[in-house]
């Protein structure tokens, strides 16, 4: 009796064996990434690049109803009580070139 068990047993682990080994598998392989797709990423520095921003200056009289100076893209909100009297404001968003060279933020 035993002697038939384990002849079952090396036929199934056969078959398993032969059946696996081989086989294309069930689903469809994703092709690999392609360079055109990821860009610089697959280079050694591997950063992305950005476009760097104008330095933008804005100059507004803000009173005690407050109000949103625009800086380029930016915004500055003076909220209502916040001045006693009407206050000119210049604001300046630099630019960021110095951070788009390196690929880095720079530490300030």
């Amino acid at each position: 009796m035993n002697v038939t068990r384990l002849r079952r047993a090396a036929l199934v682990i056969t078959a398993a064996a032969l059946l696996g080994c081989g086989e294309p598998p069930l689903g469809p392989v994703p092709p690999p990434p392609q360079a055109s797709l990821i860009g610089s990423l697959l280079q050694a520095t591997g950063l992305l690049g950005c476009t760097p921003m104008p330095t933008a200056t804005a100059t507004q009289t803000v009173g005690s109803a407050g109000g949103v100076i625009k800086i380029g893209p930016h915004a500055l909100s003076i909220p209502a009580g916040a001045l006693d009297a009407p206050v000119t404001i210049t604001a300046t968003a630099p630019s960021d070139k110095a951070s788009c060279s390196s690929g880095l933020p720079r530490s300030r």
